[in-house]
Formats: structure tokens, sequence, C-alpha cells
């Protein structure tokens, strides 16, 4: 339904790996690990995003309880 011009903008979200996948394992009977470039994208961002909210709750630590 997407344009293909657009479909590089839906792609950057991290989530449509995991809807592509079940997508290809229900509708298509093909395993969703196929897809080795999106898959290294998703585990990046996923490492990249768990790195730095691990630094900033370190970070803010002493204030965490305060703003609770």
């Amino acid at each position: 339904m997407i344009p293909h011009k657009y479909q590089w903008y839906l792609d950057l979200n991290p989530l449509a790996y995991i809807v592509e996948g079940y997508k290809k394992s229900f509708i298509y009977h093909s395993p969703f690990w196929e897809d080795i470039p999106s898959a290294m994208y998703f585990w990046g961002i996923g490492l990249l995003a768990f790195v730095l909210g691990g630094l900033v709750f370190k970070k803010l630590k002493p204030e965490f309880a305060e703003a609770l």
C-alpha cells in the first residue's frame, strides 16, 4: 500500500523487522532469520538503546527516586 520510494522510511523502524518476520513465517512459510541485514539493524539498534539507557540511568541514578 505504501509506494516503493517511501519503503526505506518504514524500514528505519526496528519493529518492522519483527512484523515482517511474523508475516514471512505465517504467510509465506519462510524463516525470519533469512534476512540478515534487517536482523543486524534490529539488534544493533536494540543494543544501542540498551547501552544509552544504561548510561542515562547511571548518570541520573541519584535523582531517580525523587523523580518518581
